[in-house]
């Protein structure tokens, strides 16, 4: 089927559908182009030599803002000044009967604002090749540019999650040294009261520098999901030396919680995604300054009996517009300026509180804006003895277990914590050395093996020795999970695995759950 001119008027092409057979003198033939035309969700225009609108289907009116009987006949009117020359040039050559590629180009709204568009452009011919003028498809880029950017922003967000997975993994081998010597140290009960007090320092310190790759993880992370049991309060009071640094100098944090604890349960460091995602919204919502308060407390007025921990952050700022309120939470909606935002971090605010089994909700006005957070109250775990009793009765064990491990500081201070525990320790500097002391006789009872290694890595060691001993007990460790079949496993339950950096009481109860599980 080919589009052609059959007739021209002043300020008016006629054109007919001519097919194999077609009756020229149909007279339907019109209608039905017309109506294919206005069916058409593509732009579509036509101009005469004097570059005058000829054709404007239905789809050029909605883009535009012209009617069609307002813009027929007139000149036109789509020009921005800087894409007139440009404009001129592919018009000469479609009316030199030349069809140029498709071309980017910028057209101009009846209101003045400007449209990203891409163009096809063909001549409008006679049958004997007479050109009268030429006809546009136009198609809407503004939507392929932004998905582009929002590609372009995750590729950039995934740069940014591996180089944070590396320093976060280098960081966690040098925690697990520090973390495990000081577990030795705690446990040597010779300590005078003074080198005690030393030793839970640099403990409470090597704590602190946990929550931090926590928190650098909080956008990249690939752990499988570990809820907690926690006191809400603890966890926002852990996070507001951060917030206070995150929100900047203009904005004031005022923090007011509930004076008893929140039990909820829930994943901390997905948590701590709640509430750097709110945060971030916030502090934008306050250029030029204000207050971002954090509030907590108990509700039991929400209808159903259960009871809630509730809290709210609130800010000072413009607020959120009554058009845009129901959308917040929705996947890829932004109000920010391209390349400033994904839209993502709504919509993961609410997947984190609904997997926590709670709910979220939104209230605001100019001068304020109010994100409720509510979350099941549970109970508090039970308490823990002091730290001397836990030391005196950390599980231990006379077994065999193969430590694979390639960094050679973590290696020794590993073997060294399970030493302690009583256990007979042979090690590997990775997977194949691991397969090869196994093949050469070496009998072990378990294998606590690193995830990420060279030669052959933890999951493919796990697979070779499940191959040839069902049986044997396989514990996996490392900084951070990559393998999206291991965190399922993991989260099922199905494997086990030990986060880094290793404290000696998770490495005394895990290893010796698995040995007690196997015989």
């Amino acid at each position: 089927v080919e589009l052609r001119c059959t007739s021209c008027q002043a300020g008016s092409v006629a054109f007919h559908v001519v097919a194999r057979r077609a009756a020229p003198g149909d007279d339907a033939t019109g209608e039905t182009l017309r109506a294919l035309l206005d069916a058409s969700p593509l732009t579509i225009l036509g101009l005469d030599r004097q570059a005058r609108v000829t054709l404007w289907n239905a789809a050029a009116a909605e883009t535009f803002g012209w009617s069609s009987a307002q813009i027929l006949g007139q000149s036109y009117p789509l020009l921005p000044e800087d894409e007139r020359d440009g404009f001129e040039a592919v018009f000469a050559e479609l009316l030199a009967g030349r069809r140029p590629g498709p071309l980017a180009a910028t057209r101009l709204h009846r209101d003045g604002s400007r449209l990203a568009l891409r163009m096809h452009g063909a001549p409008i011919q006679r049958d004997d090749g007479e050109v009268l003028g030429a006809v546009a498809i136009y198609e809407d880029r503004s939507e392929t540019e932004r998905l582009a950017a929002q590609v372009r922003h995750a590729e950039k967000l995934e740069s940014v999650g591996r180089l944070a997975g590396g320093i976060a993994h280098d960081f966690d081998n040098l925690l697990t040294v520090i973390v495990g010597m000081c577990d030795l140290l705690a446990f040597d009960h010779s300590l005078g009261d003074l080198a005690q007090t030393r030793v839970d320092e640099i403990q409470r310190v090597s704590e602190s520098a946990r929550g931090l790759i926590a928190q650098l993880m909080t956008y990249s992370r690939r752990d499988p999901e570990r809820p907690k049991i926690v006191d809400l309060n603890d966890r926002i009071r852990a996070a507001a030396s951060m917030l206070d640094h995150l929100i900047g100098e203009t904005v004031a944090l005022d923090v007011a919680l509930s004076e008893h604890p929140l039990w909820v349960q829930l994943d901390p460091a997905r948590f701590d995604q709640v509430l750097v995602n709110l945060s971030i919204n916030a502090r934008d919502a306050m250029p030029d300054g204000g207050t971002l308060r954090l509030s907590s407390r108990v509700r039991d007025d929400v209808g159903d009996g259960s009871r809630w921990a509730e809290f709210v952050i609130a800010d000072s700022g413009v607020g959120i517009e009554a058009e845009i309120l129901p959308h917040i939470f929705d996947p890829f909606f932004t109000t920010k300026e391209a390349g400033a935002g994904t839209g993502l971090g709504l919509a993961n605010v609410l997947g984190v509180v609904e997997q926590s089994g709670g709910h979220i909700d939104v209230d605001s006005k100019p001068g304020q804006t109010r994100f409720h957070v509510r979350l099941p109250l549970v109970s508090a775990p039970p308490a823990s003895g002091e730290a001397s009793s836990e030391r005196a009765v950390l599980p231990r064990g006379d077994e065999s277990i193969l430590l694979v491990e390639d960094n050679v500081a973590v290696r020794a201070s590993t073997a060294r914590l399970l030493g302690a525990l009583g256990y007979r320790v042979a090690t590997a500097r990775d997977g194949a050395d691991a397969l090869t002391r196994i093949r050469d006789g070496l009998a072990v009872d378990l294998v606590l093996t690193d995830l990420t290694m060279p030669n052959v890595d933890g999951v493919e060691l796990a697979r070779e020795l499940r191959a040839n001993n069902p049986g044997l007990p396989v514990a996996f460790m490392s900084g951070h999970l990559e393998d999206p079949e291991l965190r399922e496993a993991i989260a099922a339950g199905r494997e086990v695995f030990l986060q880094k950096p290793v404290s000696l009481r998770a490495l005394a109860t895990t290893t010796r759950e698995l040995l007690d599980r196997r015989g």
